[in-house]
């Protein structure tokens, strides 16, 4: 039944989040991942600015308006699921960064300084998962646009390394967390129009 495997998906992302989460906590990236984090930081500064418009869509405003933009172009209802995916997205991540505190990369440990000033803690991406929760979100409502939704989300996330904010692990903790949104939200949707507490349209 398809609730029962958007349901099954959802929990695996989330197990995989915490799972992640307890591995990072409290500890800045070593090894591979910090090699590949200075390797992306360390790309030419005109791609790092071409990246920071695709980038805009892993903010709150920018996630928001494509979600407006899903909603206006696609279908009402699919709009409604992405804008609470994405609002679900920024609370959990807000959530657990605080709970896992991970610390960002030095620019002793990037070899050079992050292109991008921020203050919170790296895990999971807060970009990773609003994009992706708009992406999951796209992909639900119109299945053919999923390669596309879903490699723009890609772009956004991979724009962070490039930035130097963020390591893969912290991307892929974002990216899992904001497709759980997705899915969570579309389970809870259907729940409430089988039960006739919201319109179909």
């Amino acid at each position: 039944m398809l609730h029962d495997r958007r349901t099954a998906a959802a929990a695996g992302l989330a197990t995989l989040v915490v799972a992640l989460g307890l591995v990072v906590s409290g500890a800045a990236a070593v090894g591979v991942e910090r090699a590949a984090t200075r390797g992306a930081r360390r790309l030419p500064d005109a791609l790092a600015t071409a990246l920071e418009v695709p980038m805009a869509l892993g903010t709150r405003l920018g996630a928001l308006a494509g979600a407006l933009a899903v909603g206006l172009l696609v279908e009402r209802r699919a709009g409604w699921r992405a804008a609470a995916a994405i609002a679900s997205a920024w609370a959990a991540s807000t959530l657990l960064k605080a709970a896992f505190a991970r610390p960002r990369l030095s620019a002793a440990a990037l070899g050079a300084a992050p292109r991008e000033v921020t203050h919170s803690f790296a895990y999971p991406s807060s970009h990773a998962a609003l994009a992706f929760a708009l992406a999951a979100s796209l992909s639900l409502a119109r299945p053919r646009a999923a390669p596309a939704a879903l490699g723009l989300a890609l772009v956004v996330a991979l724009a962070r390394m490039v930035a130097g904010v963020h390591t893969p692990l912290d991307l892929v903790g974002g990216a899992a967390l904001g497709t759980a949104a997705a899915l969570l939200v579309a389970v809870a949707d259907d729940a409430l129009v089988r039960r006739g507490r919201r319109p179909t349209g």
